[in-house]
């Protein structure tokens, strides 16, 4: 560990020096020290976390859009499919006209 020296306001030393004097910190640089990391986890930590996410956000977003794009392709190709079977039978009942 370094160590850090800072300026604190008078009823802020005096908060700290009440949270270790009820035993929840054993000094005050042990609660500033838990306030720091605090402070780290909420604003900066989260901001990666939320950064994170936001990349597999994106992620899912690309391939859910690769998926549909997947899926319009099948159904062109069924629908393809489909007016070729019906130009079949369409051809297959004019000849069968033609004969009858």
């Amino acid at each position: 560990m370094r160590l850090v020296t800072f300026l604190l306001p008078e009823a802020y030393l005096e908060g700290v020096d009440r949270l270790v004097g009820m035993n929840m910190y054993s000094s005050r640089s042990t609660a500033i020290r838990y306030a720091v990391m605090d402070l780290l986890k909420r604003e900066l930590w989260r901001q990666e976390r939320e950064g994170k996410q936001e990349r597999k956000t994106k992620k899912a977003r690309r391939v859910s859009k690769e998926g549909r794009m997947a899926k319009m392709k099948i159904n062109q190709k069924k629908n393809v499919h489909k007016k070729k079977q019906k130009s079949l039978r369409n051809y297959e009942s004019s000849k069968k006209k033609e004969k009858g």
